[in-house]
């Protein structure tokens, strides 16, 4: 089925760079608002309300015949970070970067991060909005469980050369804890433990976390990966429900203010029968990056985009999906 998989997607035509051209006005970065009444919402939130994206097209030149998966990219797109298994780093999963110059070019000069791993194991790192803060999850030695999560502050905007880890404070416990997110304004962490959603919320930027809890509403036997929009008003995340496998869903809500609805599947294209992970909102809102499960517990990296048809007389609406 996998090798299926494979070949239909490499055979396949129908790559939806149709959706991502209309809505244009979402890729100049994730940090583009319009007004919605008293608050602001993301350019690319209205579009996430029954979504269609597009069969996924993989990242050639970041895959290897190891597992790669964990993405993290940048607000301009040039930037992709990711974790891998593959031979070269310190340890056993380690933290690498890609790049490219321009957004209409492949991601490519794969190189081991710098800074962050260790003869450990790293599971990826994500960034604040402002690039200063750094967090990651380890089962590097100081922590209380197997796998905690862990954090920098940084000296320049996303660079990790000179990076000092810390145990997240109020946040780890003996149980394993993996996947951290931080959202745009700094103050909601999003995680997993012992496969499990939570959120940990603090008053200011800077402060520790006092608030740890599960998500509310998140009732699955196994979820991981939580990733939103800059806004925080739609969530994505990796679930399995008494099911082999897991699929990609979402969760939307009206504002921060309220609690996030529902999760639904995420549809998409050509994927119906594979396992789907680490989902990532690319900071433009329509841009989705994830993990696939080729064969046993091996997984490439591939991006998928919104399919959507704007009417702009009517403003950023969704009028028909593409067919």
């Amino acid at each position: 089925m996998n090798q299926t998989f494979k070949e239909n997607l490499a055979s396949s035509s129908k790559v939806a760079w149709v959706a991502w051209l209309a809505v244009a006005g979402c890729s100049r970065g994730g940090f583009e608002w319009y007004p919605d009444g008293e608050e602001q919402q993301s350019r690319c939130t209205p579009f996430w309300s029954n979504p269609t994206l597009s069969a996924p097209e993989p990242l050639t030149a970041v895959n290897t015949p190891s597992r790669e998966w964990k993405t993290f990219v940048l607000s301009d797109g040039l930037t992709l970070w990711f974790a891998s298994n593959r031979a070269g780093g310190p340890g056993a999963n380690d933290v690498y970067v890609a790049t490219r110059s321009d957004l209409n070019e492949p991601f490519g000069n794969v190189t081991l991060a710098p800074g962050i791993n260790t003869q450990y194991d790293e599971w990826g790192v994500v960034f604040s909005s402002d690039g200063m803060t750094a967090y990651t999850s380890s089962n590097r030695p100081g922590g209380p469980g197997d796998a905690d999560l862990w954090v920098a502050h940084l000296e320049r905007s996303y660079d990790l050369e000179s990076s000092v880890f810390q145990p997240v404070e109020n946040v780890n416990t003996t149980e394993p804890e993996y996947d951290p997110f931080i959202a745009s304004d700094n103050l909601t962490l999003y995680f997993n433990r012992s496969n499990q959603l939570y959120w940990a919320v603090r008053e200011t930027p800077h402060g520790p976390f006092t608030s740890v809890e599960p998500i509310p509403g998140i009732d699955f036997e196994s979820a991981g990966n939580v990733s939103t929009t800059n806004d925080e008003r739609v969530m994505v995340f990796n679930g399995a429900e008494q099911r082999p496998g897991s699929q990609v869903w979402y969760a939307t809500r009206g504002s921060t203010e309220d609690l996030f609805g529902k999760p639904e599947v995420v549809t998409i294209r050509e994927m119906e029968s594979v396992t789907q992970q680490d989902p990532f909102i690319a900071p433009d809102g329509c841009t989705l990056y994830l993990s696939i499960v080729i064969e046993d517990a091996l997984t490439d990296v591939y991006v998928v985009r919104l399919e959507a048809v704007v009417d702009f007389n009517e403003g950023l609406k969704v009028s028909n999906k593409l067919e």
